[in-house]
């Protein structure tokens, strides 16, 4: 599978919510004290791992990932024996979403990015278990996916807003038989218009993949949040799911090596793939926007 960032093109559209060019980017910058955090840094959603289960840069999708941090205010709970609790807002950037797609593309996969400006923050929590064998959580957040203007034009109206969300459960296995400090790390991650919580990565994440189609030929298929089409339509959430994970062997103090994998799946409705499939390819080939992703290391 071979990625491809599609560019955003701006418009007359002053609501439009697009990606800049060049910048600087802070990881993590925050303040901690009574249980609250505020600042950059990971999610309340995140994983103790983020995205690298294993020996991994922060590649691997399948499930979230944080390690470069976000806009958050979040607070936690110690509840002792292990058990905490966090709940949070996160703020709506380019690092928790994926794109809303608009019409009819001239190309298949060619499109511009439609997602308006955001007016809520992500709504995110997780209930965690800490113990001496390993690690037990579970994620929940809640994403508002938001549309342009029909035509282009403010007095053509946009469609209505739809509120997304993502679940996820992880697990960490201590105490292997296999030696001192060795560890299993495996999770999985259910979406419906919040994508970037199912391929999660700390750079930009793709607008597109590119597919070897029926025809033996490539085809960009479109990664959204979210698809609508034309004066009137509502939003189409797209619904995703993945798993990844890794076994981790240290050889000694300075050395180990991982297993790692992943697999992960984008969905689109009838309604959706009616909207992006039409006049795709000209008719040649059976169009299908979804698509599966397999990654082993």
């Amino acid at each position: 599978v071979t990625t491809s960032s599609a560019a955003s093109t701006n418009t007359s559209v002053s609501t439009r919510d697009t990606l800049g060019n060049g910048g600087m980017r802070v990881e993590a910058a925050f303040i901690q004290f009574a249980g609250f955090t505020f600042g950059r840094s990971a999610s309340a959603y995140a994983l103790p791992w983020n995205g690298a289960p294993g020996n991994i840069n922060a590649a691997l999708l399948g499930g979230p990932n944080y390690d470069a941090g976000v806009n958050n205010i979040q607070y936690t709970w110690q509840f002792g024996n292990g058990v905490s609790a966090s709940v949070g807002i996160d703020q709506q950037e380019q690092a928790n979403r994926i794109g809303v797609l608009q019409g009819v593309p001239t190309v298949f996969g060619a499109y511009t990015n439609h997602y308006a400006a955001p007016t809520a923050p992500d709504v995110v929590g997780n209930i965690r278990l800490d113990q001496a064998w390993g690690l037990l959580q579970f994620s929940a957040a809640a994403h508002q996916v938001t549309g342009d203007c029909y035509t282009g034009a403010a007095t053509a109206g946009h469609p209505s807003d739809k509120w997304g969300f993502a679940v996820t459960g992880g697990l960490q296995l201590k105490n292997l038989p296999t030696g001192p400090g060795d560890d299993i790390k495996i999770s999985a991650t259910y979406s419906e218009g919040a994508l970037r919580y199912v391929l999660g990565n700390s750079g930009a994440t793709p607008t597109n993949f590119q597919v070897l189609n029926s025809g033996f030929t490539f085809a960009g298929v479109p990664i959204a949040d979210g698809v609508y089409g034309g004066l009137g339509s509502t939003i189409q959430l797209t619904k995703a799911y993945g798993f990844n994970g890794a076994f981790n062997h240290n050889w000694n103090r300075n050395w180990s090596s991982s297993l790692f994998g992943s697999w992960s799946r984008v969905d689109y409705n009838g309604a959706a793939t009616a909207t992006i499939c039409a006049g795709a390819y000209g008719g040649s080939v059976t169009c299908n926007p979804d698509f599966n992703i397999s990654q082993l290391g």
